[in-house]
């Protein structure tokens, strides 16, 4: 039996193992710097991603939002902010410009706390109309870098261990012309179509001498099959290229076919403008907001007077063209937070936000007097044009707190414009309501006089 001193003086630790040692110390501490530099890099790339996506999704969802917010659409709001509160995006909160709380997403404080919190305001024609709050769950996102740096650990440790094998079997073989040429053939980089360029130049009959020419004609087998493999992935390549070119141009379609019926749904196609569908869904949702958060509105009910006469006299390719311009006059005398939709033939629907009796009067005066006092143009046809209108407030005179009541307030309102000559403002609270059930009874039978 050796003693332990025998056994000692037959482990031999010389130049080859020292090297590998050395390799090894090096390699660990170099993987390690460069694992912990990279894991560092991901995290604040990982950081500047949420941030960027969150202010993404947060300005996407503000841009979506801006028209429910200036219509004072709460139910609109709420469902939209439902539909989107999945996935990533957990939380949302919408505040108006008066600081009262238009919708917002129920969840926790527990919960609340662990979201990314964004805020953005929510803009309209370079107005701020609101402000948005978005919650983002980064979950998912620290999941990932987690497993990032797992697959990163064991990943260097097999570069470890795949380089040190390689120079352990460099220091194995002595240092000769022939393993010179060896290394150089093995370190050599392929050239631009992914081929080895050079064979190993050595034809002893020796071990070296095998391994080149074993290398040499591996060399040729990869080189062929590396060509044969390249052509597949190029006929491949292009034909997945053309797949989704195709399916994009498909979804790219498809988007602007949705976006088209939504608002040929809500859209009178001759103006432009809103249509009478959208303008029963603003009625509702424009009173319940008002009662609900004890805010202005008046309704506006405008006709062009003798409309029928120029139908009659000039055909009805005049009467639309007439209609359009009207629309535009209509657009340009309103304020960007009114809405106007087209309710049928020459009437049109004008919903005033923010606005009492008296500062609906002023608007529709203001309209009245710019279709007085502007000609319209129609091919070689002038035309003088004036419009009658009737305005309801909510709260002013008889009118109630419903929208059919609204509705029909503001058109007696205009049925007395028109009775009285004309080319005049009426509000509800001016007329007689004395007169109201004669009105009732009489409608119909003078429905003519109003064209």
């Amino acid at each position: 039996m050796l003693k332990r001193s025998q056994i000692f003086q037959n482990l031999r630790f010389g130049v080859r193992q020292r090297v590998v040692l050395a390799l090894l110390v090096g390699l660990l501490i170099s993987l390690t710097i460069n694992s912990w530099l990279s894991i560092q890099e991901q995290a604040s790339y990982t950081n500047k991603e949420i941030n960027r996506k969150g202010i993404q999704i947060s300005k996407i969802i503000s841009y979506s939002l801006a028209n429910y917010v200036v219509g004072y659409d709460y139910h609109g709001i709420q469902l939209f902010i439902d539909e989107v509160t999945k996935g990533d995006v957990q939380y949302i909160k919408v505040v108006n410009t008066s600081g009262n709380t238009m919708a917002e997403t129920k969840i926790s404080e527990s919960n609340l706390e662990t979201l990314r919190i964004f805020h953005v305001n929510i803009m309209i024609d370079d107005n701020q109309v609101g402000y948005l709050t978005v919650g983002l769950n980064t979950d998912a996102i620290i999941s990932t870098i987690e497993a990032q740096k797992e697959s990163l650990l064991l990943r260097e440790a097999g570069v470890v261990i795949f380089i040190l094998l390689i120079e352990f079997l460099a220091l194995s073989i002595l240092i000769i012309r022939p393993l010179s040429r060896i290394s150089a053939a093995l370190s050599q980089k392929t050239d631009f179509p992914g081929v080895l360029p050079n064979e190993i130049n050595l034809d002893s009959q020796d071990e070296f001498g095998d391994i080149a020419r074993k290398y040499n004609a591996l060399r040729a087998q990869l080189n062929k099959a590396h060509r044969a493999l390249q052509g597949k992935v190029d006929v491949a390549d292009k034909k997945l290229r053309l797949a989704n070119e195709k399916l994009i141009a498909n979804s790219q379609k498809l988007e602007e076919t949705n976006r088209e019926l939504i608002n040929q749904a809500v859209t009178d196609p001759l103006t432009g403008l809103f249509n009478r569908r959208k303008f029963q869904t603003l009625l509702k949702t424009s009173v319940e907001s008002m009662d609900r958060n004890n805010e202005n509105l008046s309704l506006l009910i405008a006709d062009i007077d003798y409309f029928k006469r120029i139908n009659d006299k000039h055909g009805h390719e005049v009467g639309d063209k007439v209609l359009q311009e009207f629309a535009v006059r209509l657009s340009e005398g309103i304020r960007k937070s009114d809405v106007i939709c087209r309710i049928g033939g020459e009437e049109f629907a004008i919903f005033c936000y923010q606005a009492g009796s008296q500062d609906a009067y002023n608007i529709a005066e203001k309209l009245r007097q710019h279709i007085e006092q502007t000609e319209v143009q129609i091919d070689n046809i002038t035309l003088n044009i004036t419009l009658s209108i009737g305005i309801a407030t909510p709260g002013i005179g008889a009118a109630l707190h419903c929208p059919d009541c609204l509705y029909r307030q503001a058109d007696i309102a205009l049925y007395s414009s028109k009775s009285n000559g004309r080319n005049r403002v009426t509000h509800f609270h001016e007329v007689d309501l004395d007169d109201v059930e004669d009105l009732d009874m009489e409608q119909e039978i003078n429905e003519q006089n109003r064209a």
